[in-house]
């Protein structure tokens, strides 16, 4: 995940008060051990408010464990460092960049219905969360 300055300060502040031994600067929150060595509570959640130039918005939780943490080794680290998947955006933009972890747990719609029918300069990105248990081909019946 890759955030504007801004987001990234707030995100690096709220871990630095949370007592997990995670070392935080303005580029990332990472563990000085191993991630299979990250002792931590079972779960915790990032939590965060996504809204539109209107206001609306809504609330969106993503669950942090174990399988959430990147090896230093995938990041140009070593394997001794245990890195939280969320840095500062290299764009200069005011866009979060989300990736595969963020849509294994919400759906992402892409409508293209303000531009191609009504000619506005924007799409709409509906986001959804996913279900636990998929239900595709079951009758409840």
């Amino acid at each position: 995940m890759y955030l504007p300055d801004e987001e990234m300060g707030e995100f690096v502040s709220r871990m630095s008060t949370w007592d997990l031994n995670l070392r935080c600067s303005a580029n990332n929150c990472h563990y000085n051990q191993k991630c299979a060595d990250v002792k931590q509570p079972n779960y915790f959640y990032l939590d965060w408010r996504l809204q539109d130039s209107t206001g609306k918005g809504n609330k969106y939780s993503i669950p942090v464990s174990k399988i959430f943490y990147v090896s230093g080794s995938e990041v140009g680290d070593t394997d001794d460092t245990c890195y939280m998947p969320v840095f500062p955006s290299k764009k200069n933009d005011n866009v979060w960049y989300v990736g595969n972890f963020f849509t294994s747990y919400f759906y992402l719609v892409f409508d293209q219905t303000p531009q191609e029918e009504h000619g506005k300069d924007y799409i709409q990105i509906g986001i959804g969360p996913r279900a636990r248990t998929p239900l595709v081909g079951v009758s409840t019946d």
